[in-house]
């Protein structure tokens, strides 16, 4: 570390910009010197993921709080991160465009105050948390949000779902896959923001669905699903994915804006009308 420190600023930096990003974190995190040096690179987006496992909370917000620059945070569910909080305090908050958190230890109580904090946040992806319907009034609360992912808040309920969709003023696409809806979301008002909607997984209690209120919607994803039959009448709809329903017999579509169609492994489709919908470039019918 004596070394290190006698070497000169500029010559540590071109080292540095040898290093990869994550060895370049494990470089500053060895001395307090390093850090401050570390803080300097010009670092926009950190990812940590399974190889960084190992590192305590203090750790990862020691380098959050070192990075100048820092625009965009992303920390998957392989670290033990508790301290989600503790984010809303970092120097950089106010300027952070996307933030990514993982994790069952994320809660309603934890969101509290993110939105006076992360005043810039366009992108929030909260995925597998413990979210409930609590959550709704933090969320809407955003005033530049255009992007949300929800998905495997297996805790979120269709009341609390309805009421992001139409609460949520600003958010283009937001993902609830995965999440015990029920047929009366599909009919429910949303905001009229809304452009895409990503729903994989829909539950397998749902056999026949009605797709027609969203006028205003361009893109919808409802791969994976356990579906039997399906009407979906969206003037502005351009992109419709119902890849790997492959209980999918009989679809109906009344969509005149519709592009791009998705039905790969949709093995026992027997029936589809396509009324309005002559337009249709992109046809995926591959098993």
């Amino acid at each position: 570390a004596s070394f290190m420190r006698a070497l000169p600023q500029d010559t540590l930096l071109a080292v540095f910009g040898l290093l990869s990003y994550d060895d370049t974190v494990r470089f500053g995190s060895t001395c307090r010197e390093l850090r401050h040096l570390v803080g300097t690179v010009r670092v926009r987006h950190v990812r940590l993921h399974r190889r960084h496992a190992d590192w305590s909370d203090q750790r990862v917000l020691g380098l959050l709080r070192a990075l100048r620059e820092l625009e965009r945070v992303s920390i998957s569910s392989a670290l033990s991160f508790h301290s989600f909080a503790q984010l809303a305090s970092l120097p950089r908050a106010s300027r952070l465009l996307s933030l990514s958190l993982a994790s069952p230890h994320l809660v309603d109580s934890h969101l509290n105050g993110w939105a006076r904090a992360f005043t810039s946040l366009e992108e929030l992806r909260l995925p597998g948390c413990g979210l409930t319907a609590a959550c709704v009034p933090q969320l809407t609360a955003f005033e530049r949000l255009s992007s949300l992912d929800v998905a495997e808040n297996t805790r979120l309920d269709t009341r609390g779902i309805c009421a992001l969709l139409l609460g949520l003023r600003t958010v283009r696409t937001i993902d609830i896959s995965r999440l015990r809806v029920e047929p009366k979301l599909f009919s429910s008002p949303v905001a009229p923001s809304l452009r895409e909607l990503v729903c994989k997984a829909l539950p397998r209690e749902i056999s026949q669905l009605s797709v027609t209120r969203w006028s205003q919607l361009e893109s919808l994803s409802l791969q994976e699903s356990g579906l039997h039959g399906i009407q979906i009448g969206l003037p502005a709809l351009r992109q419709l994915t119902l890849a790997g329903s492959k209980a999918l017999v009989n679809l109906e579509l009344s969509c005149r804006a519709l592009r791009s169609l998705s039905l790969a492994s949709c093995v026992q489709l027997a029936r589809m009308s396509a009324e309005g919908s002559a337009a249709i470039e992109d046809l995926n019918l591959s098993c």
